[in-house]
């Protein structure tokens, strides 16, 4: 009898390992899927990414951003290098941000990211 009450010990404790296992690894893909899509995993959105591009002849571009509200922080970086001038972020609003470049010549593409 008493093997018996030892076997069932041990299947509850192998339970209870497994069950931490599973919400160890629960709790690791909802990490990851977090750093890779800049969001939480569950809940509002606090921080937003993508990429966009400046027109030809334009020398700044309005991108949404989808957060409320407002974000408090963005950035913008060039996929390319845009030769003597810069990108940056020149304004911050309710739905969107205005990336803005030195010059007007050719398209000029960009990543983004903006948090509340």
């Amino acid at each position: 009898m008493q093997s018996l009450e030892m076997t069932l010990a041990q299947l509850a404790g192998l339970h209870r390992q497994q069950s931490a296992e599973a919400s160890a690894a629960l709790l690791l893909a909802q990490v990851m899927a977090w750093i890779a899509a800049g969001t939480p995993a569950a809940g509002p959105a606090t921080q937003s990414r993508g990429t966009g591009t400046i027109p030809n002849a334009a020398a700044s571009v309005n991108v949404a951003h989808g957060l409320v509200p407002a974000p408090a922080a963005a950035v913008a970086c060039p996929t390319t290098d845009p030769g003597s001038g810069g990108i940056w972020v020149s304004a911050i609003g309710a739905a969107n941000i205005t990336v803005t470049r030195n010059g007007t010549t050719g398209a000029l593409n960009f990543y983004w990211r903006a948090e509340v």
